[in-house]
């Protein structure tokens, strides 16, 4: 049985006080960096789960479908219902820090690999967190925004 990987993202309105520090470019290039690297991946089979958020949910279809993967969508009320080896948060905004909190509730084990770069909520629950599995792995998650070779770092996590 193949692993499922949560991939929570959305772009936060521009007004938003809390969460309008985000980078559209920086969202599509990190949801693709992580399409790809669970595409590529030899060792582990991964399920990519994406929570559904409509300008997301179809860029990542379109993504998913050119490479010949699946793409499983979830509302986001259904995130404690599933069993999770990890999940990615990226950019987003107040839903995404409640699909994190219900995330790490119900898959407590699971790696949570939120990504700062992409700003938004990703940027507020690194920071709140602090260090996420390593301090290697922490500091690429701060500083890289070369975002398949941070998916694929992430994923190493998971071998």
């Amino acid at each position: 049985m193949n692993q499922k990987i949560l991939l929570a993202s959305n772009v936060p309105e521009s007004n938003d006080k809390q969460f309008g520090d985000f980078d559209v470019i920086s969202i599509r290039e990190a949801l693709k960096g992580v399409l790809e690297a669970v595409s590529e991946s030899r060792k582990t089979k991964y399920d990519l789960v994406n929570v559904q958020y409509p300008a997301v949910t179809l860029l990542l279809k379109q993504a998913s479908e050119s490479l010949g993967k699946n793409l499983e969508v979830i509302t986001y009320t259904n995130v404690d219902k599933y069993k999770f080896a990890a999940g990615f948060f990226i950019g987003g905004d107040q839903k995404i820090v409640d699909i994190y909190e219900t995330f790490k509730a119900s898959n407590p084990s699971a790696f949570k690999f939120p990504i700062p770069t992409t700003g938004g909520a990703a940027r507020f629950l690194y920071s709140r967190e602090g260090i996420i599995q390593n301090q290697k792995l922490t500091n690429e998650l701060n500083e890289d925004s070369r975002y398949l070779l941070l998916a694929k770092h992430c994923l190493e996590c998971l071998m």
